[in-house]
């Protein structure tokens, strides 16, 4: 008899920089995860304490100045980023993340994006589909 072994989100908490509407629809998302969603502020000197990653999502390549300095701010700390580009194929781009989480050994995570992003329909897609890729 098999068992049926489900996979559980290695993520614990995700810090944020600002409230707006991405940031919104990702807390939706932690909610339905079991991730705790921590605010933070952008120049936290301890930040590279708390977080073992950062995950930059944007549209085409289009990354905010203050997200590229926050990565290589917390790069001199050898905290790792990944780069989500929400335009991108889903499926790809979920599992790239998956992998990237797993072999960064990421519990605590930064989460940037442009406030705009909320708007765009990929990023709910892609949020379910990587919701769906731990069920």
């Amino acid at each position: 008899m098999r068992k049926l072994i489900l996979k559980k989100m290695q993520i614990k908490n995700i810090y944020i920089t600002e409230e707006n509407h991405f940031s919104t629809l990702l807390r939706e998302w932690s909610d339905r995860m079991d991730v705790q969603v921590i605010p933070v502020e952008s120049n936290d000197n301890d930040l590279y304490k708390k977080v073992q990653g950062i995950v930059i999502f944007h549209e085409n390549h289009d990354i905010s100045k203050d997200a590229e300095e926050i990565s290589k701010d917390l790069d001199k700390s050898n905290i790792a980023t990944h780069k989500v580009d929400i335009n991108g194929t889903v499926t790809a781009t979920v599992t790239n993340l998956n992998m990237w989480i797993e072999r960064n050994s990421c519990d605590n995570i930064l989460v940037l994006g442009e406030k705009t992003l909320g708007k765009n329909e990929n990023l709910h897609r892609f949020l379910e589909k990587l919701e769906a890729s731990y069920k």
